[in-house]
Parts: C-alpha cells; structure tokens; sequence
C-alpha cells in the first residue's frame, strides 16, 4: 500500500521468506503491523552449484571473511537504499537489530522522529559471553556473532529511541547493561496458527522420541545436547535434530557422532509434522531472545526442557509442562533426561 501526503511507519525485516524462528519473527511482524508499509529482504546468496570457479571464491571469501557482518550489511545496505527512494515522508521506522544501522543514520538525516529497533535477541554484549562459553566447550564452527557484528548491534542501541524485546529475559539483559526500562518496550510473540490446531499424536511406539528444533550450531547447544544423550543408555531412545547446519565443522561432527550413535538422526524437515510426534523438546541454547520451536511443542501438548537463557522460559511450569536447567550444565541435563526416563519406563 502506498500511503502519499502523510507521515508514515516503515518496517524493515531481514526477510518473511527466512526459514526458521527468524522468518517465522518476520511473519508475526507482518500480521501485528498490517495497516503499515513494509520493506521486506527477498535476496539470497546466489546460485553457486554450476559454477565452480564462484563457488570457489565464495567457500575462500566465507572462510576468511566475516560472512555474517556481511549478510546483516547487505540487507542493511539495500534496505537504506529502499529508504533513499521513498518519496513519502517517513515519520517512523521499525529495523531489525544488525541490519539498520546505515538505515538509522540516513534516516536521522532525513529527519526521521522515531528509530524503533526490532531485538530478537538478548543485550548482544550478553550473547557475545555466553556464545563465547559455547565455543571455548567445542570451538568447532567459526563464531557467528564477530566483535565486528556487535559493535555494529551497539551501535544500533544507541541511535534507537525504542528497543522491542521479546521476553522478560530480554528485557532483564537490557536493563543489567545499563538501559533505562522506559527505552525498552515488550512484544509477545505466538507460535503459527497450524500449532493452535495441533493435537499432540497418539503414540504406538514403544520408542521415546527426544526432539531438538532449530538451527544446528554451537550457540544453540547442539554439541551439549549431543554429549548428554550420548552417555545415556537405552536402545529405545531416540533423539531427532531438526535444521539445518552452516558450517563444515558442525557437518562434520553429526555425520561423526550419527555413525558412533545411530540413535540419532539429524536433517530439515516439516517441525509441523515432527512436533507433536514427540516425547520431549530439548531446546538447549546459549542464549535466545525467545524461542518458537518450544513454545510450538507446547501449544501442541508436548513438554519440553529449556535453558536458563531462553526467552520462553517464563511460559514453563517446572514439572507440569516442562522443565528449566542452568545454561551449559551437562550434569542437570543429563540428571533431567535420566528422571524423566525413568518416570515414563515406571508408568508403561
């Protein structure tokens, strides 16, 4: 919709058509911001498979470069350049945290009142830590979130006049950082429609199915959760790693551990499907802002065991629908696995 004479709201996302929590983050934006105008990243890498000399200079480029700062710059830099071209007067726009600092500065120029910041994430001060815990544990993958990428995310902070949050988590981490309370402002996010008509599966199976959904990286626990099911014993466990990976370190260690371990399988797939076919979520993550794959499990009647750092958290009823252990601590997980085991083996 094109809206002529009158200021108006523009919102900035790094893309409906991301797969994943983030994509899924740029959809429920779409639905709460309807009346308003929107500038959405369809890019994409390009189409590297027939090409070997490209595909060459981008595995080099990827390998020596900071990828990820590069990815966020160019949905900023083709998000400023929407902006640039807009001929209606601009009042207010909404940008994703990493990809609107150039977007904020030309806005600012242009005499934008009101810079809102999109956070999906915690303080990224606090991610950068405990990301860095993460990696020290299995520095198998090049770290995502690069000093570079932070300061740009500070940046960003400083020039917003309102910071969205997406849980109690979030806004805590804003706050301990310094931030005044009245800069922060709370977004309650919910899981697709299809979860709201999920009926949990009934099981025939004498198999107990443990699901991860989500990214396959270090950041979000991967390895730690791998770890753990690993030193628990029992042919009739099963775990199931739903994602993607994006590094060749992670690759490397699923097809590993996969033929150590053939308990465990991991690979895309349709979370609407695999959800409610499941005994248990275990979404173990460094730091997430939020975390829509165990929100999704529960709206579909599956319990789930997240960490003291996500988001979602403050939606489990510790021993009714879930459970929450300490961040990185392989004992309580591996306690909590072997507690719920033996509860489901005593009532069969």
């Amino acid at each position: 919709m094109k809206i002529k004479n009158n200021p108006t709201k523009i919102i900035f996302m790094p893309g409906s058509n991301l797969g994943g929590g983030l994509g899924q983050h740029s959809l429920i934006l779409k639905k709460y911001y309807s009346d308003y105008r929107f500038w959405d990243f369809k890019g994409g890498d390009l189409n590297l498979k027939d090409n070997f000399f490209l595909c060459f200079v981008n595995r080099l480029r990827r390998r020596f470069s900071d990828s990820s700062f590069e990815k966020f710059e160019r949905i900023d830099s083709e998000s400023t350049v929407f902006l640039d071209r807009c001929k209606d007067p601009v009042d207010s726009i909404l940008g994703f945290s990493g990809c609107c600092l150039n977007l904020f500065e030309t806005a600012k120029k242009r005499g934008c009142k009101n810079l809102e910041l999109e956070s999906p994430t915690a303080h990224i001060s606090h991610c950068f830590e405990m990301y860095q815990r993460a990696y020290e544990k299995n520095p198998i993958e090049k770290p995502w979130l690069t000093r570079q990428l932070r300061n740009k995310m500070l940046a960003e902070y400083n020039l917003a006049d309102t910071i969205w949050v997406n849980s109690q988590y979030s806004f805590n981490s804003f706050v301990e950082r310094g931030f005044p309370p009245s800069k922060l402002k709370r977004r309650f996010l919910v899981p697709n429609e299809d979860y709201l008509k999920i009926k949990k599966t009934s099981k025939y199976s004498d198999k107990f199915n443990i699901i991860y959904v989500g990214s396959l990286t270090i950041t979000k626990g991967i390895s730690f959760l791998v770890d753990t099911f690993t030193k628990i014993e029992g042919s009739n466990l099963r775990l199931r790693l739903v994602g993607g990976t994006s590094s060749r370190g992670m690759s490397r260690y699923l097809k590993q551990i996969c033929k150590k371990d053939p308990r465990i399988t991991y690979g895309p797939g349709d979370p609407r499907s695999i959800i409610p076919s499941a005994d248990l979520l275990v979404h173990p993550s460094w730091s997430d802002g939020f975390g829509l794959a165990p929100m999704e499990a529960l709206v579909a009647g599956v319990p789930v065991i997240v960490s003291e750092d996500t988001g979602m958290k403050e939606h489990v009823i510790p021993g009714k629908n879930g459970w929450v252990f300490p961040t990185g601590n392989l004992e309580v997980l591996h306690a909590l696995l072997d507690s719920i085991l033996a509860k489901k083996l005593n009532n069969n």
